[in-house]
């Protein structure tokens, strides 16, 4: 399994980027900016991104029964 990373370079030629949903990616989605950083949440997974470009990727728990 991959884990969150840069994705970044510069398009030379046509390709395809297929994206595959994560476990437990089901719920509440929305993405934040604020003061130069970005937050982006899907389901339990939350992504934050800072002013500098440093990314941090986040599970939240799982709700209780």
């Amino acid at each position: 399994m991959g884990y969150p990373g840069h994705d970044i370079g510069t398009l030379r030629s046509t390709f395809l980027e297929v994206w595959t949903p994560l476990p437990d990616s089901d719920g509440p989605a929305g993405s934040w900016t604020a003061a130069g950083t970005h937050t982006v949440r899907v389901g339990r997974h939350v992504v934050h991104v800072d002013a500098a470009a440093h990314g941090t990727h986040f599970t939240l728990p799982a709700a209780p029964p």
